[in-house]
This record gives structure tokens, sequence and C-alpha cells, in this order.
């Protein structure tokens, strides 16, 4: 999990908090424009409904609170929880620096821009269609190498 913004990271997050702001604005709109349709018992389309939930997933965060339930959580069940002294990607991947096979969790993708780390299972926002599982993608090294036809060299 990450741990305090780093000020390496402070541009990217300025510029993530301002889309979130604008998507969350849509979000706000989109929202009034269902009520009303609802409230004139006007027929709302799928794709509306598709629509406000991309926004309700890219416009959910945890709150500081939550992570710390998540981390209770987590260590009630006696799992190993480490707070990274930054942002968690590259404390990730040190950690898993000589621990063949591992597969790191995370939403980022760019983590296999670490030359050790070979897998990552990507968490894909919201659940699968109502079974309130979590949806997951493996992503390989190699996959992506050949998908987006890059070479070794950009991974070292």
């Amino acid at each position: 999990m990450d741990g305090p913004s780093t000020q390496q990271k402070a541009h990217a997050h300025k510029k993530r908090a301002e889309k979130l702001n604008k998507d969350m604005m849509k979000l706000e709109t989109t929202i009034h424009q269902l009520n009303s349709r609802l409230k004139r018992s006007k027929r709302i389309h799928p794709e509306a409904l598709a629509h406000a939930n991309r926004l309700l997933e890219r416009t959910f965060r945890m709150n500081q609170q939550e992570r710390e339930l998540i981390v209770e959580a987590m260590k009630k069940v006696k799992l190993d929880v480490e707070i990274a002294p930054g942002e968690a990607d590259p404390h990730m991947a040190r950690t898993a620096k000589g621990i063949p096979g591992i597969i790191a969790v995370s939403s980022d993708s760019d983590l296999l821009f670490h030359s050790h780390l070979e897998t990552i299972c990507k968490i894909i926002p919201g659940q699968s269609k109502g079974t309130g599982q979590i949806r997951v993608n493996l992503i390989t090294k190699t996959g992506m190498k050949q998908k987006l036809e890059l070479n070794d060299s950009i991974f070292k």
C-alpha cells in the first residue's frame, strides 16, 4: 500500500486530482440527468447507465480511514502488510527481487518495467457481473512486450 506521497510524484498527483475533479463534475451532471429522466418516467438507455458506471469506477477512492480498516482486517487474518515509505510500486519491486515466480498485485501495469518482475495481477475496477467477485488480469512482461512490440532494452 502507498505510504505518504513523495515530492517526485507531486505533479502526477496534482494532474490526477484535476482529472478526478472533472470526473466528479461529469458524474454529478450524469446523475442529475438520470434522476430527471426517472422523474419524468422517461426511458434510460443502457449506454447512459454504462457511462454512469464508468464514472463511478473512475471516481472511487479510499480515504485514509478506509485504508486503515483494510490493513487491520488483513492483519487479523495473519496476512503480511507493508506500508511503503512512499510510492508502493518501487517498494514492491524491491521486495520481490530475488523471489522467483512472485506475482505483484497492482492496478498499475507499469510495475512490469521493473527488471525483476515478470508477472503482475492487475485489478480491474468494478465487480464481475453480480458475483461480488473482483476481476483481475494476469499480465506478463513477455505478453506485454509482444503486444506493444517492445524490445528488452526498455525493461533494464
